[in-house]
């Protein structure tokens, strides 16, 4: 299995549900998607770019964790929360770009991303999680707005 085109009709894609599907390259998720729940994309080694849904408010826990191949991903302004792990040991991203409608950036949404060199923190964000950097060694700078209200509960950027 390596592109899947999901109806315009769908309105959620399941916990899990394309989970270890290695030799997925290509996914297009109409904007009738509402919903993508945990771990649904977890280990999808070969998808390189995604482009998710207008309509979607939360990246779920675990939604990408290990997608090793991803290097891109825009999440649209409709999202509200990056999810614990979302982005989990996604070694090969190295571009991220976090809208104005973030509010909370999970634990770990970030760890292990090795090739991410630079992310900026809106001024939307009141909560980022612990370890959210986490061996990310090629990260060369976080930009936080200046009076960015927030909370860091021991933010690593190992």
């Amino acid at each position: 299995l390596t592109k899947i085109i999901l109806p315009k009709s769908l309105k959620k894609i399941g916990y899990g549900a394309f989970d270890r599907c290695s030799k997925l390259k290509y996914i297009e998720i109409p904007n009738s998607v509402l919903a993508i729940e945990g771990g649904a994309f977890y280990a999808c080694e070969e998808l390189k770019e995604i482009s998710l849904p207008s309509t979607l408010s939360k990246i779920e826990h675990s939604t990408f964790t290990s997608c090793i191949s991803l290097r891109k991903i825009k999440i649209p302004n409709s999202v509200i929360e990056i999810g614990d792990y979302a982005f989990f040991e996604c070694k090969n991203l190295d571009e991220i770009y976090i809208p104005n409608s973030v509010i909370k950036i999970g634990r770990d949404a970030f760890s292990y991303c090795f090739n991410l060199t630079k992310v900026c923190i809106p001024k939307s964000v009141m909560e980022i999680g612990s370890d959210v950097f986490l061996e990310c060694s090629k990260l060369r700078a976080i930009v936080i707005p200046k009076g960015t209200r927030q909370r860091f509960e021991k933010t690593s950027c190992q």
